[in-house]
């Protein structure tokens, strides 16, 4: 199939955006209230670029290192993390403050914000072909609150930008693994020694009113991202955490979807269930209803 650079579809996004009908209300719940200026102007790779460029827009505690590792360990993928997170720059999986895109590294956070575009020229046509010879998929993972409304656009309405959605349908436990790690320390889901006893022992209190605020949130973000896949529909792909945990297809859905051959299955993964909550949350009993009421029933 015939494929446009990267630099077509994200003019046809840029026309799309003009002749959408203007946002009312303000920005969405969801935009993060530090976000720097938006500042990503039109990108323009070479003619030619002959890999597919894709992007995974989730939340925090989704599973989504799990499927960045399972995607790295495909011969056909190279993914990098968030190479956009407001504390620095996560490359390819590993959290630096520098990004290593060249023969030096080049790229500090400060950098990275006052030139986006820049930014983004150089993990696109730099990193990939240097880190994994031979790969025909290359893309990146986005949180809610990383960029700005029209610098998401520049992606979420390019026809050639290949979306892949994220979501953790139950919103309480996604919120209590959030507070487990913000507890302990770590985000990176800590496997043994000290850290993981750390955060196996961790219990939180949830605060009824703060959690209902999140699932707003959490419920903001995945809306938006579902009005904006009228955009070239047969370029996004929804996925739940949970289905991914229990059917073994769902990993082949994203395979197919960035058209490269089938690779490994989701790694293992451990879904907080109702007692794992019950253990973790020191008044269960107060939120537990509330929680029956925000969890999402439709599965993607």
């Amino acid at each position: 199939m015939h494929r446009k650079s990267l630099v077509a579809s994200l003019v046809v996004a840029l026309i799309t955006a003009a002749d959408a009908e203007p946002q009312t209300g303000g920005e969405p719940l969801w935009v993060h209230p530090l976000l720097s200026p938006a500042n990503l102007s039109t990108y323009e790779p070479p003619a030619g670029l002959n890999y597919t460029f894709f992007v995974i827009l989730t939340m925090p505690r989704s599973a989504s290192q799990e499927v960045l590792h399972a995607l790295n360990d495909h011969p056909s993928v190279h993914m990098d993390g968030e190479i956009f997170r407001q504390g620095g720059v996560d490359f390819n999986g590993s959290p630096e403050h520098r990004l290593f895109v060249g023969p030096e590294a080049r790229w500090t956070r400060e950098a990275r914000d006052a030139d986006r575009t820049a930014f983004l020229r150089d993990v696109v046509e730099g990193a990939a072909p240097r880190r994994k010879r031979g790969a025909r998929a290359r893309g990146f993972k986005c949180m809610n609150n990383q960029l700005q409304v029209d610098e998401l656009r520049l992606l979420t309405r390019a026809k050639h930008v290949l979306k892949i959605v994220l979501r953790r349908q139950d919103t309480l436990a996604r919120y209590v693994s959030l507070m487990r790690a913000n507890v302990v320390g770590d985000y990176g889901r800590p496997r043994d020694g000290d850290l993981a006893a750390a955060f196996d022992d961790a219990r939180v209190h949830i605060a009824p009113t703060r959690y209902e605020a999140q699932a707003a949130i959490d419920a903001s973000w995945y809306d938006w991202l579902a009005e904006e896949s009228v955009f070239h529909p047969e370029s996004w792909l929804f996925v739940s955490t949970e289905r991914l945990v229990s059917d073994s297809s769902t990993m082949s859905a994203i395979y197919a979807h960035l058209r490269v051959p089938p690779g490994s299955g989701f790694p293992g993964y451990h879904p907080y269930t109702t007692d794992v909550l019950e253990d973790k949350v020191t008044n269960w009993e107060e939120i537990r209803e509330l929680r029956d009421e925000l969890v999402i029933d439709n599965v993607w």
